[in-house]
C-alpha cells in the first residue's frame, strides 16, 4: 500500500502478562491442572526470547511512543 501513501506497522509483543492474560492463565491451569499464574509463568520463561512475558506499559510505549508517532513513516 506504500504508493498510496499508506503503511502498515505492526508489532507482536507476544505473552503480555495480567491483567491481559488472566483469563487465558486461568483456562489453561483449568486445563493442565495448574495454580493461578502457574501458566503463565511457564509460558512467559520457556516460549519467550527475553524469558519473561511484557507488561502492558511495555505495549503502550512502543505503540504509542513510536508507532503512532512520525518517527516510524518509513518502517514499514
Amino acid at each position: 500500500m506504500a504508493p498510496h501513501g499508506i503503511n502498515g506497522n505492526s508489532y507482536a509483543p507476544g505473552i503480555v502478562g495480567p491483567p491481559m492474560c488472566d483469563l487465558v492463565d486461568e483456562k489453561l491451569g483449568e486445563i493442565k491442572g495448574r495454580e493461578k499464574k502457574e501458566s503463565l509463568r511457564e509460558y512467559g520463561t520457556e516460549l519467550t526470547a527475553m524469558k519473561r512475558v511484557s507488561i502492558s506499559e511495555e505495549v503502550a510505549c512502543v505503540v504509542g511512543g513510536f508507532l503512532c508517532g512520525r518517527d516510524s513513516d518509513f518502517v514499514t
